[in-house]
């Protein structure tokens, strides 16, 4: 039997693009996250910014809350629906400081980009 195998050596190609090279250290890949639902997710992945702090929540300090912001930022959670409210509210914060401590981290961010 004879079959084109074209598309799929192009989608292995794609899919081999995404993962990680081999000997890539596996500190560096990236976590997954599974659960029934986005805000399962999404609780996961606060769960793990808050435990690689290394602090009880009531034991943060102001750079350790802007920290956890930041990590959830890159990773894209303050995207999701409501993402800033569960946050800050995980975080013992109001909305309002979470963005606050965000627009900070980012413009720190870009300062350090720029210089």
């Amino acid at each position: 039997m004879n079959f084109d195998v074209s598309a799929l050596q192009q989608a292995r190609a794609l899919l081999d693009g995404l993962l990680p090279a081999d000997g890539q250290d596996a500190q560096e890949q990236p976590k997954e996250f599974f659960g029934q639902d986005l805000v399962a997710v999404m609780d996961a992945m606060v769960t793990e910014a808050i435990r690689e702090i290394g602090k009880p929540v009531d034991q943060m300090s102001r750079d350790d809350r802007i920290a956890v912001l930041t990590r959830l930022d890159q990773q894209g959670v303050l995207h999701m629906r409501k993402g800033v409210e569960r946050i800050a509210a995980r975080l013992g914060i109001s909305r309002v400081t979470a963005y606050s401590y965000l627009d900070e981290a980012r413009n720190q961010d870009a300062e350090e980009a720029a210089g």
